[in-house]
């Protein structure tokens, strides 16, 4: 005892006033005499923060500098990382012993038992030979699978390394005679229906919604339809040997949305014991987006865990090391430059100078907008009493029908008390019902007026109800997103489209973010560039047939947003990328990448990024984050900032 304590205090310290061993109380691992005081300027040293403290809470004072600590059992390998890492005391090579000796982390360094995979029958099946990375996922997953007792893993492949084979091989190998299969929907046939009719030899039964529901060895929905797996619970019965697939799981990010309830919904009803999370994404921002994951496969994560963990990641700057650690239990990951010799990627910026480019400036915009926001103040004031009066008519109409129902009592006094006091995020009482009032809405109140009502109160119910937002949006899901259209319209003619299309070695694929331009590229190819495009995009409902088609015909360009093709495809047949406009998010435009640059191409990949020449003024093509986030602090002088956020918010993840 005395060894670890002299590191700590003065020896003269009466020892046998303690007893540090280590135990659990029920979800919780209890450290008594904890040397906080030392521990806390250790970390603070160390990792350059004390936000990581956040696992730790203590339940009373211990004499000195020691406290009687606990920490959620889920944090337990945050704790033996932060140890490891802090300079060497006694103190902390006890405490990690304990750990691995007291608590459920005695997994850790125990022999994993053998799981049976059946290699034999699943080799013996397979039309393909996998590739010995995949292989090795095998061996990671059930490795980690038993160490963390976890429900499944999150199967990381970079785009083009094979991810569905593998997880399809995977479930084959564990004896799933069952397996849900939840991914995107362009995706369901032409990807996942395509390879397992082409991976195995032996026919498989597969069901999707539509289909008659008979009992088959695959499931496979997409994320909006994750509802429509009751129909088969009754299929797979009590059968304790049902896989879960859940592609592209970097859609799964936040905790409130339906698709994710949906799924966590499923994973409780149905005895999932193998759970496959993939994606060649899987985060994106660290932190919050992986609570969904850890929900799903770590049974240990709670709600009281979450709560800790979002108070540790709330930053993604504070306890970044820490998290990636988290993050690589959970997860395999492998690039494609760490197992495969692919062709090169070469890029170029092309910069297009148009006549009238200076009108898309940044100081240029700052003006049209203003003038945009005067003219529709203007507008709405101008037109008040027709909002109101439409507003009130839908009022009197659902008083005539609900008059005596009490979630509409309460939803008339909140929009009573915004006409009298107008709308601020910071009033206690708004701020309490604003939420409610907008689901009631949403998902009542609008479905008991006839159908002309339903009109008036849509136009009608931001105006009277916030204006300020209503314009706001306006702003940014409208004008801008109008004026970063033109002018890639007014660029396309100037640009080398034509020529790029024509002397690629294979075919091209032309992204961009924008639906009209979808369409008007569609036509200036045609007329400009004499070729046959194919167009895939939001209003495209056989994006699998015009998939099918650009690799078996003639046609060429595939156009494409990239909302519509970034993930789930293998395009090959192409080796040039032309960026009309960049997405958002540079993980976005890696995987549009990635639908080309895969296993199977043969040929340097080509890509190329347009953007406006204004000379050294900043333009929409190059500063939109400028133009958005000016925006946002304009409407904050009029209105609550964490409003301006949220619309702000939306415009990035829904519009760019």
């Amino acid at each position: 005892m005395a060894i670890f304590l002299n590191d700590l205090m003065d020896s003269t310290l009466n020892e046998s006033l303690f007893d540090p061993t280590i135990y659990m109380k029920d979800k919780y691992v209890i450290l008594p005499h904890f040397p906080m005081r030392q521990f806390d300027l250790d970390v603070k040293k160390t990792f350059k923060n004390r936000n990581v403290l956040a696992m730790l809470s203590w339940e009373d004072r211990a004499i000195f500098s020691f406290r009687t600590l606990r920490i959620h059992q889920f944090f337990v390998p945050e704790l033996l990382y932060i140890l490891d890492k802090l300079p060497e005391r006694s103190y902390y090579n006890f405490l990690t012993n304990q750990l691995l000796t007291n608590t459920w982390a005695k997994r850790l360094v125990e022999n994993i038992p053998n799981t049976p995979l059946n290699i034999r029958d699943l080799v013996s099946d397979l039309n393909v030979t996998l590739k010995p990375y995949q292989m090795d996922f095998f061996k990671k997953y059930l490795d980690g699978k038993y160490k963390y007792m976890l429900r499944g893993y999150i199967l990381a492949f970079e785009q083009g390394l094979g991810k569905t084979i593998t997880s399809l091989s995977l479930m084959r190998a564990l004896g799933k005679t069952s397996v849900i299969i939840i991914t995107p929907k362009n995706t369901m046939h032409s990807v996942w229906v395509n390879e397992i009719n082409k991976i195995f030899k032996s026919e498989k039964k597969i069901w999707f919604p539509g289909k008659p529901g008979v009992k088959s060895n695959y499931y496979i929905v997409n994320y909006e339809m994750i509802s429509k797996l009751d129909e088969i619970r009754g299929l797979l019965g009590e059968s304790k040997n049902v896989g879960l697939i859940v592609d592209e799981c970097h859609n799964f990010r936040h905790l409130k949305t339906k698709r994710v309830t949906d799924l966590r919904d499923l994973v409780e009803t149905v005895d999932c014991q193998d759970i496959l999370l993939m994606s060649g994404t899987p985060i994106k921002a660290l932190g919050y987006e992986l609570i969904p994951s850890l929900y799903i496969l770590d049974r240990m994560f709670d709600e009281e865990a979450m709560k800790v963990f979002m108070r540790i990641t709330r930053n993604s700057n504070i306890g970044l090391e820490i998290l990636q650690n988290r993050i690589r239990l959970i997860m395999h990951r492998k690039l494609k430059t760490d197992v495969l010799e692919l062709p090169d990627k070469n890029y170029r910026d092309i910069k297009i100078k148009f006549p009238g480019s200076d009108k898309y400036t940044l100081k240029n915009v700052k003006v049209l907008v203003q003038e945009f926001i005067d003219e529709r103040i203007k507008f709405y004031n101008k037109n008040k009493k027709k909002y109101d009066d439409d507003f009130d008519e839908c009022i009197d109409y659902l008083k005539s029908i609900l008059s005596d129902d009490g979630e509409f009592i309460r939803w008339l006094e909140y929009i009573n008390y915004l006409r009298r006091y107008n709308f601020s995020i910071n009033d206690s009482y708004i701020k309490e019902n604003l939420q409610w009032a907008n689901e009631y809405e949403r998902t009542f109140l609008i479905d008991q007026l006839p159908s002309d009502l339903k009109i008036k109160f849509r136009n009608a119910k931001t105006v009277v109800k916030y204006v300020s937002l209503r314009i706001l949006g306006e702003v940014l899901g409208g004008y801008l997103n109008k004026l970063r259209s033109e002018m890639y319209e007014k660029a396309i003619q100037y640009s080398p489209t034509c020529k790029i299309i024509n002397n690629a070695e294979k075919k091209t694929i032309v992204y961009t973010t924008f639906v009209p331009i979808v369409k008007y590229l569609e036509k200036y190819v045609r007329t400009e560039c004499g070729n046959d495009p194919i167009l895939v995009y939001g209003e495209n409902k056989n994006v699998s047939q015009s998939i099918k088609d650009f690799k078996t015909t003639n046609q060429n360009p595939l156009i494409a947003t990239i909302q519509s093709l970034s993930l789930g495809v293998t395009l090959i047949e192409a080796n040039t990328i032309i960026f009309i406009n960049p997405p958002w998010r540079s993980t976005d435009k890696q995987q549009a990448e990635d639908r080309v640059h895969r296993i199977g191409q043969d040929t340097v990949v080509n890509i190329f990024s347009y953007s406006i020449d204004t000379g050294n003024e900043p333009n929409l093509s190059t500063r939109m984050d400028e133009i958005i986030d000016w925006s946002k602090t304009l409407f904050s002088t009029i209105m609550e900032p964490e409003e301006a956020d949220k619309i702000v918010t939306i415009y990035r993840n829904k519009f760019l």
